[in-house]
């Protein structure tokens, strides 16, 4: 039995995304003649097509029988909307996440290279953790792999913010979903001691160019890309390694003050947010143009990681906003230009500076490169990177689905204001090609829950708070109307242009825009 992702053209298994790995089982039959059946205990394929030779007689479907194998992780989050291409991404992120929880987050099921990938996990750490219980997971795999680690032994990738500070804002991640504060103060020291190390080993606080991987895996342009189809050789996967792991590094001190105040390291807490402070005044004196509205070489990535981690000047934010929707127009076409990194925070940047809209026009895309390519030739995973071939491909990669995050965090709007999800913000954004959406997750406190519907000029907005829990509520004015329905208990604290705020606790409550 010999399985494979794709198939080639006269129906025989095309094994090239299997790398070196045989994905193969081999079975001997007693020769009793009596039915035998057999199943492989000790290894798993990630795969879509299987191949059987010497089965006694024609194998049928009902001869053959597949079992999911993934770690016992419970769903906790849902998503749909009025957009099939949206609702297909969705799908296919999560199922990449599945079947790379194994014991451990896995790089890929296909191939021989089922290990940690540490780089990966901190690219889609947000979007795991609301579509799926992983605290204990997770928890056990900051035990395996602490802050400063990348695989088991490799000391040159530990000290890359990009390959090994994953792990750093993942203990904090752990902490904001699910108040995990002993994972958290197991991790603190190797969290303390990676940022530190980073911080006095770098000159200037500026990460140098050859160290580390960057945002990793953008489309190639070349004439090798084969209008996304590639090639054997397509494929250049290292990007803006300098700027990306500053920036990364200015997350990371932000990480460990925010772990320091928690675990009630005063001293601490202010020490690494004054780090933080630094690292940002370097990012700027080093990336901003003198023009003041983009970073770096221009491409997408360099305007969107400062945009969502808040690493742009308050006055320049709608400029850099400005420049980065123009580039992705004018110059990209409408498309993704991004890498893993870039990829997971596009929706929330082009969120923040108010063109929500041209997001949703570049994941609804369906030429090379970005998600809707990827269906349009069939996934049902999300590849490991853009082009359908590539020198290094596998069809079932979780590195891209941090994308999924701002499906619930930017269109459903749902946000803890506060870690385990005690104070929550909902702040959808609507928008216009979309009539429809509605996200839940299970929280440790229970369910929250939030929709809405474009019907005509009206819009309906429903969200549900779980026990013990309060949450302000934004209410997008954004589809014509001015007149909000709110409910009697629901107590209004702020109006402006864009959008009338209440405050309100457990229960589901529902607004009325006109």
């Amino acid at each position: 039995m010999r399985t494979a992702e794709e198939l080639n053209a006269d129906g025989t298994l095309d094994t090239a995304t299997n790398r070196d790995a045989a994905a193969t089982d081999t079975f001997t039959l007693a020769g009793t003649g009596r039915r035998e059946s057999y199943e492989p205990r000790f290894t798993y394929h990630g795969f879509r097509y299987l191949e059987v030779t010497g089965f006694p007689g024609r194998a049928g479907l009902g001869d053959v029988r597949a079992r999911v194998v993934h770690a016992d992780v419970p769903s906790t989050g849902t998503f749909s909307s009025s957009s099939e291409v949206l609702n297909s991404i969705w799908r296919n992120n999560r199922w990449s996440v599945l079947n790379n929880s194994m014991s451990t987050p896995t790089d890929t099921p296909v191939r021989d290279e089922r290990t940690p990938p540490a780089m990966d996990v901190q690219a889609y750490r947000d979007a795991a953790t609301r579509e799926f219980g992983m605290g204990g997971f997770y928890a056990k795999y900051l035990q395996d792999l602490p802050p400063g680690t990348a695989l088991p032994s490799d000391d040159v990738k530990a000290q890359y913010p990009d390959m090994a500070g994953g792990q750093v804002t993942l203990a904090w991640t752990l902490y904001e979903q699910y108040r995990d504060r002993n994972a958290l103060r197991m991790a603190y020291p190797e969290m303390k001691r990676f940022v530190d190390r980073n911080a006095t080993g770098v000159p200037g606080l500026i990460w140098p160019a050859d160290k580390g991987f960057g945002d990793w895996c953008p489309p190639d342009h070349g004439p090798e890309a084969n209008d996304g189809m590639g090639s054997p050789t397509a494929g250049d996967c290292t990007s803006e390694v300098s700027l990306v792991n500053t920036a990364l590094s200015y997350q990371q001190a932000q990480a460990v003050a925010k772990a320091a105040g928690v675990l009630g390291h005063r001293q601490d807490a202010r020490r690494f947010a004054a780090l933080a402070d630094r690292v940002k005044d370097a990012f700027n004196a080093r990336f901003l143009n003198e023009a003041g509205d983009t970073y770096g070489s221009g491409r997408q990535v360099t305007s969107v990681l400062p945009l969502a981690f808040g690493l742009v000047p308050a006055d320049r934010v709608a400029d850099v906003g400005d420049r980065l929707a123009r580039t992705i127009v004018e110059h990209d076409d409408s498309h993704v230009d991004t890498g893993i990194l870039g990829t997971r925070y596009l929706v929330d940047a082009l969120a923040r500076v108010g063109r929500i809209d041209l997001a949703m026009t570049m994941l609804h895309q369906r030429t090379y490169p970005g998600f809707g390519f990827q269906l349009a030739q069939g996934a049902t995973t999300t590849w490991e990177q853009w082009l359908y071939r590539s020198s290094m491909e596998t069809h079932d990669h979780a590195m891209f689905a941090g994308v999924n995050t701002s499906l619930y965090t930017v269109l459903a709007g749902i946000r803890p204001t506060e870690p385990g999800y005690r104070e929550i913000a909902v702040a959808p954004r609507i928008p216009a090609s979309l009539d429809q959406v509605s996200a839940a997750q299970e929280t440790v406190r229970g369910r929250v829950a939030s929709s809405w519907k474009k019907t005509g000029g009206t819009l309906r907005l429903t969200v549900t708070i779980p026990a013990n829990s309060r949450a302000v509520v934004r209410v997008p004015l954004t589809t014509g109307g001015h007149h909000v329905q709110a409910p009697a208990e629901a107590r209004k604290t702020q109006v402006s242009e864009q959008a009338v705020a209440y405050r309100v606790g457990s229960g589901t409550w529902t607004f009325t825009v006109r």
